[in-house]
Formats: C-alpha cells, structure tokens, sequence
C-alpha cells in the first residue's frame, strides 16, 4: 500500500512536518492484506492537502482508503476506483476516517 505520515509535538502540528500537497495518482494497488489485515491500499496520518485521483484499489481485508485523522484538511479524492474492500471484518465501506484529536495547523479552511 501507500502512505503518507507526518509527525507532530503531541496536539502542534505548525511545525509543518506533515506531507502537505501529496498527489498519489493512477496507482494499481491490489491483493494487499497478505500478512498484514489492517491494511489499506492508501493511509493518511497526519497529511493534508492530498490529491488521490485517478487510482483503482481492489481486494484488501479492510477500507481501500484510510484516514486516520482529519489533521488540516483539504484533502481531494477524485476519480478513484474501489471495490471488493473490507473483505475479512465487514465493518465499514471501502472509505474509512476517523478524527481522535483535534491539531493546531497553520492549514486554514483547507488551504495554506
């Protein structure tokens, strides 16, 4: 799979050590989940302004795509092909975020 993970001194993230303006695009990504079953064909961790466009994910244990936080924003999903996801738990779609804490950014509404 594919990730992007940045850091932060515990709740500051206005160090800006975070991918900020990934473009992740037209990947094949596909019978990820082998040895591993909490995989995603992509994983974002404190990242924002990511650009996933044009990519076709297929066949993993679990979400295709996944965002473990909502750290800055701005993130474009666009174009993207997902099926045959969460095959082993059955717990959610092939989309999955969650947001667990809140981060000081220097982001505003998405953009720098």
């Amino acid at each position: 799979g594919i990730v992007a993970l940045g850091t932060s001194e515990h709740i500051d993230g206005t160090l800006g050590n975070q991918p900020r303006g990934t473009k992740i695009m037209r990947n094949l990504v596909h019978e990820n989940g082998v040895f591993g079953k909490q995989t995603s064909a992509y994983m974002q961790a404190l990242a924002c302004q990511t650009e996933l466009i044009g990519n076709v994910f297929f066949n993993g244990p679990r979400a295709g795509i996944n965002f473990n936080d909502g750290f800055g924003g701005g993130n474009l999903l666009k174009n993207n092909l997902l099926f045959n996801h969460v095959r082993e738990t059955l717990e959610h779609g092939p989309f999955n975020s969650w947001d667990r804490l809140p981060y000081l950014t220097d982001v505003k509404t998405g953009t720098a």
